[in-house]
């Protein structure tokens, strides 16, 4: 490639102008939508699906100051849910964290304005309540409720993704790096669920003894994990230590 600036610059330059990504005024925004005002929020409109059959969705910044949102791959962590039998809001998409730093970045909402995202549809599925959300600390928010599909391969993957084991109990987490957790079918889940569990117990999240506990039985019992859980005890005996005077 020729080029006066270096690959690095570039690349720098390319990451501001995706972080700047485009906005609406909200003077243009589909006159059947509505929106609370004063308030950042999550608008969902089911009555204009997209030719892929994705729904519009809206991040709404009706206030007087910047939204500053993180961003995976330039979607705010937005996610289907869908409404169980039991009245629990469910996610029913997936959502697998990158390993190259280049693919987060915080991008700026500014007042008065909106951003338009395609919230996920599944190719084949049944037709649920549902709802789109923001699954990131700081800004969770939740669209109105409408009529969609989500799909039971979706919703049993979510149990076990990356999203929910960064954010799950110790239970869960424990579990899979233990191999002890299986499907509603009663298969076990291994892989990638299991490997990610593993680095979780080294983050301090939970009691730093019951992480140690469960590391060393990886350790012990599962060689498939021990040298991520080798690693990851000795990140969370580091973590433990008091600081140098």
């Amino acid at each position: 490639m020729n080029s006066r600036f270096p690959i690095h610059i570039l690349l720098l330059v390319a990451l501001a102008l995706a972080a700047r990504a485009e906005t609406i005024p909200l003077t243009q925004l589909p006159p059947h939508l509505t929106w609370p005002e004063d308030v950042f929020s999550v608008v969902a409109d089911y009555a204009d699906h997209e030719i892929d059959g994705r729904i519009p969705v809206y991040l709404i910044n009706a206030t007087s100051e910047d939204v500053e949102l993180e961003t995976q791959d330039g979607n705010p962590y937005l996610k289907l849910e869908y409404l169980d039998t039991g009245g629990t809001w469910r996610r029913a998409q997936t959502h697998w964290y990158g390993w190259c730093g280049n693919a987060w970045f915080t991008t700026v909402l500014n007042p008065c304005r909106a951003m338009k995202f395609k919230g996920y549809q599944p190719a084949r599925g049944d037709t649920h309540t549902i709802r789109f959300a923001i699954y990131r600390r700081g800004h969770e928010r939740s669209s109105n409720a409408g009529s969609g599909l989500a799909a039971v391969e979706d919703i049993e993957r979510a149990r076990f993704d990356d999203m929910a084991i960064a954010d799950g109990d110790f239970e869960l987490v424990a579990g899979l790096a233990l191999g002890s957790i299986v499907t509603d079918d009663g298969v076990p889940i291994e892989g990638r669920a299991r490997f990610q569990a593993v680095n979780v117990l080294a983050h301090r999240r939970f009691d730093v003894q019951r992480s140690r506990e469960v590391l060393q039985r990886v350790i012990a019992e599962c060689p498939e994990l021990r040298n991520a859980a080798e690693i990851a005890l000795k990140r969370l005996d580091e973590a433990a230590r008091p600081p140098r005077e």
